[in-house]
């Protein structure tokens, strides 16, 4: 397999439709060993989805705008693993306010948070998992399922292809 011995941070699995799930059930099926990212609301979201694939991981809390959340996830990866061979990033959010089309009335700081959330936390998480010997970081973004609802089947394939480099981070962009 693949992946066999890999171990893999998963963020962003909300649904069983979403890239992150996809990824997280490929890297599965290829032998690594994964851990999921959930906060708040969404964490029983993503304990329940995580039931669904191959062995059901951990889902550790992680809120990527909380510094202080970002090195206890680094802390607990350290303790469990010793190391990270990979992390997928798959998070996004925006307020409303940055939604629907009228965007000139979104504020600075509901676009802060939608820059902090969905792209400079790529930049946390790797800083916080580069001392884990990490391997490779692939940002994902996308929808978070298809117009038909069918699982993002690619998102996998994708993880697995760019598993190959070292120290690399991967952007891949599915709309």
């Amino acid at each position: 397999m693949l992946l066999e011995g890999k171990r893999v941070l998963v963020t962003g699995v909300l649904t069983d439709t979403s890239i992150a799930f996809s990824v997280a059930r490929c890297a599965q099926e290829q032998g690594a060993e994964i851990v999921l990212t959930s906060f708040g609301r969404a964490m029983s979201l993503t304990k329940r989805v995580a039931r669904r694939l191959p062995t059901e991981p951990d889902v550790l809390e992680l809120d990527v705008t909380d510094p202080e959340h970002v090195r206890a996830l680094g802390a607990e990866l350290e303790q469990r693993w010793g190391r990270l061979d990979g992390v997928l990033h798959a998070i996004g959010f925006a307020p409303e306010a940055c939604l629907g089309g009228d965007f000139l009335r979104a504020g600075w700081d509901d676009v802060a948070t939608a820059v902090h959330v969905s792209a400079y936390s790529l930049k946390a998480l790797a800083e916080m998992a580069l001392p884990l010997e990490l391997k490779i970081v692939l940002h994902v973004v996308s929808h978070l399922s298809t117009p038909d609802g069918t699982p993002h089947e690619e998102g996998g394939r994708v993880m697995i292809r760019h598993f190959k480099g070292s120290r690399a981070i991967g952007f891949w962009s599915h709309y």
